[in-house]
């Protein structure tokens, strides 16, 4: 299984992952966005989850149905990003 692994740098850009990780043609990346609540504002990690594929015609697109084959990959993918997520400073890097 392929496995592709990628931080982010930090550097100051709008939409950009805090952490990237690709099994396969799953892609998981964890994101940090500020949200306000009862006049609080606070900071939360979100995890986007997609399968790409290339059309027939070679453009790219991302999927939310997938074949049995695919869910140890999909499983894997998400292990990892789950790893980020509930790491205490969110920086833990896996293999």
């Amino acid at each position: 299984m392929q496995n592709n692994q990628q931080r982010i740098p930090e550097i100051d850009i709008p939409n950009q992952p805090l952490w990237r990780n690709q099994v396969g043609p799953f892609r998981a990346s964890i994101w940090e966005n500020q949200r306000t609540a009862n006049g609080k504002t606070f900071t939360v990690r979100e995890l986007s989850f997609s399968k790409r594929y290339r059309t027939e015609n070679g453009e790219y697109k991302d999927t939310t149905k997938y074949q049995a084959n695919d869910i140890p990959k999909a499983i894997l993918a998400l292990q990892k990003a789950y790893e980020q997520l509930v790491s205490p400073d969110g920086n833990q890097d896996s293999e």
